[in-house]
């Protein structure tokens, strides 16, 4: 992912935690709010509880992968933080993509056909 599509300060994170909207599913969750750029940024939240390190790793991969794709068809001007849930841990790629676009679908960040692969 792109070093400006990245959402890495704690104010930020915090920002969205406590203003942003959210919408969870079985195997994540994601914060929308409003943004300080024109375009979306995106931070990924990975905690403990998904497993040890190998796993942690390859959620994020598959996220940013899945993020990646739909970033193009999603409203700009939004930071969103997508949290991982424990279920996410051993899921293909395919699963991730739909799960996260299902959570941006009811976020109503989908523009138009969104990375429907």
């Amino acid at each position: 992912m792109e070093r400006r599509l990245r959402l890495r300060a704690g104010a930020d994170f915090q920002r969205v935690r406590v203003g942003g909207n959210h919408f969870g599913g079985r195997l994540l969750r994601v914060g929308v709010a409003p943004g300080r750029c024109a375009h979306n940024r995106y931070g990924l939240v990975t905690g403990r509880q998904i497993g040890r390190a190998v796993q942690r790793n390859r959620v994020r991969r598959l996220l940013r992968e899945a993020v990646r794709s739909l970033h193009p068809g999603l409203a700009p001007g939004h930071d969103v933080v997508i949290v991982a849930r424990p279920g996410l841990v051993g899921k293909p790629l395919v699963c991730v993509h739909q799960a996260l676009r299902q959570e941006m679908q009811r976020a109503g960040m989908l523009t138009g056909e969104a990375g429907s692969g």
